[in-house]
């Protein structure tokens, strides 16, 4: 967890350098502050730090409260100096999250008039928490065990506060001693500390003033009473912190008495070295005493260094699937193996990594939205920009793996291998006939002559309208297929179509076309790597990158952005995981989430991630209200992923702006009402029914009984109300007239390209874009840090157990593709038993 930078050996080496050069040069022995406590231990030395700016694990003796901001997690190592040898003091803290503990090993003089020092060890417990936003509360308790008997087993109490009102300022107050422990008869009475730092240069420059404080004078004596020293009831001093570069930390103090401090710390990746040198005034005339420490610190967080010897580039294995939303729990590891966000915020932070000079992907089998792909494929573009290289080495790319690779700079392809280009393929399931030959008789009603979610259902082929929908998204994905890959190779669009006519192509083929750059074994990557890239480079896993947590130095907490996943076929109740079918998304999970983000002050603005081919209306109508309900309150940027069609737009539609890719199908505003009748199924089974009832429109919709011309009247009034109040619905959230409405709906689906120029859609954009409009809605500077809150939260295996989810575990069974379509159609269908009125998609709608 703490591993330092491959570049923190050199630093040491410097570092131990210096510390040798200032025992050459005569340090003597030291004293603590003129304000100090014998049970403060080696906190008298620490010159240099003060409540308000302390945030690493220093932490542990200096500031408390810190721990509740969560960035204090670390090793620290402190050593003293002395005058004629590197052997003195030494402290060992250790931090994580909200709680930390130290041990000082230290040699103490007593109030005597003598040069003997003895043993003295203190051990500081600490732990600190969030009291609100930008607030922070933290104590510590300390004992000790050492060779002075009257101090052996005393122990001293500590609270403070932090308050980090604004990203500039900085308030720390500490009381130390408040238990007000005693040593020869001497009391020392609590000690206040309080401080205050501002930075008129964000991060580049800090300002600060740190004051002690007690209620008067302090006289230490001796055993036999005699008069050692007296400190004063208040002491100051001030100072300045400089980066003048990245990687370097200046800092400086002075005092009332004219004593002063000087540091240098080099912090780089997960580790920083620093030293510090105080001058301090002497009882005797014209004389002035020098100490100083040296120090190590390992922290959870990531820094960039001033000295980056050794380049990395990052080995993505890019196989499996690419998700939305942060996967559930899974017993059998089904879940996706990244997240869209998460790769793209990892690729876009290893641009502005100073280590890394390149990413290599191996592709393998992806299973991921062409809308998704292309999110990727630009964040690799948006890398290369930077000057950083891209290769990819793929064994056998089909269409889609293909595509992606043409981001890169390189590829390379296994001499065995072939590359799959091939053209795009929407390939549809139907049922009918096999209805038909069960004896199940499909009843349904529609509106829209392009809704054709019961033509998979009831029919064996899709009608007309259908077919000039699926057709014209097919042809907008085919162009911008093609559009990218030529751009990407470096050819024209005339060229990708002719060759993706003739795929796919083997090796050789593949080369002298210029569709691959290079035929490779795995064995020979490291060869290929240092010839792009041009220098040594070395291998640096994925998982490692993504476990970098970057420093975040500024002060208060950063404003929130809300991103709320609403993924998978929409039904009542809460999220889960259904056979066969897989992810629900349910209204009782997501209106919660957004009453949350609605609600907290801290989130400025919401993203909401959509991939989605609708389901129940009613479920989707609730989740639309909450979206137009929190659209009042605060900015709701929609961003659409590969699907958010029918009741993904529904729910949809009522977002401050809405983002979709070129890729995404969308759109398919209209409804159905279907049921089935089974009595063919049943006699074929042997099977029968008698079926009473009381009221006439007892049997509604009936499974049993034929079917009558008042059962289709009162279908058709169903889906005619439900489908005014959706284009209503559209109309009001998207500031268009029902009439314009009725003209793109009717059922259609559109590709995201097309769903510009109709109004459904605001702009092209992914994620990533849709973060930076929230952020402009809500008012946030672009290049001001943002926290993300991510809803609905994952489940883990506790919550599993404990029963806080609706069969959420994840299943790894695959069937046969063709067999697996026809079960999730009738899986789908299932589900919506009960419910006959929907506004859905097609289920099966994927372009290979």
């Amino acid at each position: 967890m703490f591993s330092a930078s491959r570049s923190l050996s050199a630093v040491c080496i410097f570092m131990a350098f210096l510390l040798i050069a200032g025992a050459c040069y005569g340090l003597v022995v030291y004293d603590p502050s003129p304000v100090y406590s014998y049970f403060q231990g080696m906190r008298g030395y620490y010159a240099i730090s003060t409540p308000a700016l302390t945030d690493d694990a220093l932490a542990t003796w200096l500031n408390p409260p810190a721990l509740g901001t969560k960035k204090a997690s670390g090793i620290v190592y402190m050593h003293s100096y002395n005058d004629s040898t590197i052997s003195g003091d030494d402290a060992l803290g250790f931090a994580y999250k909200n709680v930390a503990f130290g041990m000082e090993f230290m040699k103490l003089r007593e109030p005597e008039i003598s040069l003997d020092r003895q043993r003295a060890n203190k051990y500081t417990l600490s732990v600190g928490g969030r009291l609100g936003k930008n607030v922070y509360l933290g104590g510590s308790y300390a004992w000790l065990n050492s060779d002075i008997c009257d101090l052996d087993r005393g122990s001293t109490w500590s609270l403070g506060l932090l308050w980090r009102p604004h990203r500039m300022v900085s308030v720390g107050l500490l009381g130390r001693d408040l238990n007000s422990p005693t040593y020869h008869g001497n009391e020392f009475k609590p000690l206040f500390e309080a401080s205050l730092g501002y930075r008129p240069i964000d991060k580049r420059l800090t300002l600060f003033t740190n004051v002690l404080l007690r209620d008067s004078k302090l006289e230490i004596r001796t055993a036999g009473g005699d008069l050692v020293e007296t400190q004063p009831t208040s002491f100051f001093n001030f100072g300045v912190e400089a980066r003048p570069w990245p990687g370097i930390n200046l800092l400086g103090t002075y005092d009332q008495d004219g004593n002063w401090s000087i540091a240098l710390s080099l912090p780089g990746g997960q580790g920083a070295v620093g030293t510090a040198v105080t001058t301090e005034k002497d009882p005797q005339p014209y004389q002035r005493q020098t100490y100083g420490v040296v120090g190590l610190v390992t922290s959870s967080r990531w820094h960039e260094s001033v000295i980056n010897p050794i380049k990395n580039y990052v080995e993505i294995d890019m196989s499996g699937s690419v998700g939305e939303a942060p996967p559930r729990f899974s017993f059998f590891g089904s879940s996706p193996r990244y997240t869209t966000r998460v790769l793209v915020e990892r690729i876009d932070y290893a641009a502005r990594s100073r280590d890394i000079n390149a990413i290599l992907i191996r592709m393998g089998d992806v299973s991921v939205s062409y809308a998704a792909a292309d999110e990727i494929r630009q964040a690799l573009i948006e890398f290369r920009r930077t000057g950083k290289k891209v290769v990819v080495y793929a064994n056998t790319p089909e269409n889609r793996e293909y595509y992606l690779a043409t981001a890169a700079d390189y590829i390379v392809l296994a001499p065995n291998g072939y590359v799959g280009l091939n053209g795009l393929k929407l390939d549809v399931t139907f049922v009918g006939g096999t209805l038909e030959k069960l004896g199940v008789e499909p009843h349904y009603t529609r509106v829209g002559k392009y809704k054709s979610a019961t033509e998979q259902i009831a029919d064996k082929a899709f009608t007309e309208p259908a077919k000039e929908a699926l057709n014209a998204v097919l042809d907008d994905f085919y162009d911008k297929f093609v559009e990218d890959i030529a751009a990407g190779r470096g050819m024209s669009e005339n060229a990708v179509r002719s060759i993706v006519d003739k795929g796919p192509y083997m090796p050789v083929d593949a080369l002298d076309l210029g569709l691959v750059d290079r035929l490779a074994y795995t064995d020979e990557i490291p060869d290929i790597m240092k010839e792009v890239v041009g220098r040594s480079t070395y291998r640096l896993r994925y998982r490692e990158f993504a476990g970098r947590e970057p420093a975040r130095p500024r002060w208060d907490e950063p404003p929130v952005i809300a991103i709320v996943y609403g993924e998978g076929a929409i039904l009542g109740g809460s999220n889960r995981d259904e056979p066969v079918i897989g992810d629900v998304m349910g209204p009782r999970t997501l209106s919660g989430a957004f009453r949350a983000v609605r609600e907290d002050k801290n989130v400025k603005a919401v993203v909401f991630r959509v991939d989605s081919p609708g389901g129940e209306m009613a479920a989707s109508d609730h989740i639309r209200r909450e979206v137009e309900l929190t659209a009042k309150v605060k900015p709701v940027i929609v961003s659409m992923g590969g699907v958010a069609g029918s009741g993904g737009y529904h729910i949809a539609c009522n977002g401050t702006r809405i983002l979709a890719d070129d890729a995404t199908i969308t759109g398919s505003i209209g409804v159905i009402n279907m049921w089935f009748g089974t009595r063919g199924l049943y006699e074929k089974l042997g099977l029968s029914r008698e079926i009473f009832t009381r009221g006439e429109n007892a049997d509604i919709f009936p499974s049993w009984r034929e079917v009558t011309e008042e059962d289709m009247e009162l279908s058709r009034r169903f889906t005619g109300e439900f489908y005014e109040k959706f284009v209503k619905d559209v109309a009001d959230g998207r500031g268009m007239s029902v009439e314009a409405v009725h003209g793109v709906a009717q059922g259609r689906i559109w590709s995201g390209r097309s769903a510009i120029d109709i109004g459904l859609v605001d702009r092209i954009g992914g994620l990533t874009e849709a973060i930076r409009i929230a952020k402009e809605d809500a008012g946030i500077p672009a290049d001001e840090e943002v926290a993300f809150k991510v809803l609905p939260e994952g489940l883990g295996f506790w919550q599993l157990l404990s029963g806080e989810a609706d069969a959420a575990v994840t299943t790894g069974i695959r069937l046969p593709e063709t067999a697996e379509g026809v079960l999730k159609e009738a899986a789908y269908m299932e589900l919506f038993n009960g419910e006959p009125n929907m506004y859905l998609m097609p289920y099966r709608i994927e372009v290979k």
